[in-house]
């Protein structure tokens, strides 16, 4: 190689332009059938993580409605709110779908109702969306139509329910707050969609900064690492510089690939 194989780009982009680089990459391969992915966006506070979700729920939103994903960000807020990430994901993912229109959150609602009753009955402040498709959880509770499952199986069978027909994205913010309950539920779902090979997407981002090796949240994506192509994706300050690293691990790929099992 000379250098006329070399291209320098006249201007890197930013890390925030990386990551979104990355999180598009990552949903295209889950939108084409490549499997479910596991992306955790790691940082200091301030850095552009929140941005960077925020922004990328735009861009799956402005996608055509017909073939769009389905799409919750939730945020932690605080510590001791436990599963408030979940609860305000799925609220954020009725609100997307009911401005796809009634028949959408009608349909994504009675999933709900179905297959995660206790979930639908716990999501924040949702009663007036749930009055305008003429559907509340204490009518099913009348019906005796309710499911037993755990919350954890419950959460598992929506999610893989909704993604039937259309990839889920889930965009699960500040889970530095989170604590062990949440991780737990969320090692349970990603270890679920990947033996179901569905088409789902999950991003969590949390601080890198602290002791952040003892946040719950980290020691379920390593431990998802054995189960589910996982990236971490890290930003940083190095002097006056804005750097982006990216750390990829595909275990199960690689242990399929040397006949291991794990």
């Amino acid at each position: 190689m000379d250098s006329s194989d070399i291209v320098v780009s006249a201007t890197p982009p930013t890390p925030a332009q990386a990551q979104l680089g990355l999180l598009r990459d990552q949903f295209a391969t889950v939108r084409a059938g490549g499997g479910p992915r596991l992306v955790a966006l790691t940082g200091p506070a301030g850095i552009g993580k929140t941005t960077v979700l925020k922004a990328f729920m735009r861009e799956l939103l402005a996608d055509d409605a017909k073939t769009r994903p389905r799409v919750g960000y939730g945020t932690a807020g605080h510590a001791g709110d436990d599963y408030a990430t979940v609860r305000w994901a799925l609220r954020s993912l009725l609100e997307n779908e009911q401005r796809r229109g009634r028949a959408a959150v009608r349909r994504t609602a009675e999933v709900m109702l179905t297959v995660a009753p206790e979930w639908l009955g716990v999501v924040p402040a949702i009663g007036n969306l749930l009055k305008a498709v003429a559907i509340t959880v204490d009518a099913v509770r009348r019906s005796g139509q309710l499911a037993s499952l755990p919350l954890a199986d419950q959460l598992i069978e929506l999610i893989l329910k909704m993604a039937d027909d259309r990839p889920v994205v889930l965009l699960l913010d500040d889970l530095h707050w989170a604590d062990t309950n949440t991780a737990g539920l969320l090692f349970d779902v990603g270890r679920a969609v990947w033996e179901a090979s569905a088409r789902i997407l999950v991003v969590v981002a949390y601080r890198s900064t602290g002791r952040v090796n003892n946040y719950p949240i980290s020691r379920t994506v390593r431990s998802l690492v054995r189960y589910l192509p996982t990236t971490v994706a890290a930003m940083g300050l190095v002097g006056f510089f804005a750097v982006f690293l990216l750390f990829q691990r595909n275990i199960v790929e690689g242990i399929a690939g040397t006949g291991l099992k794990g």
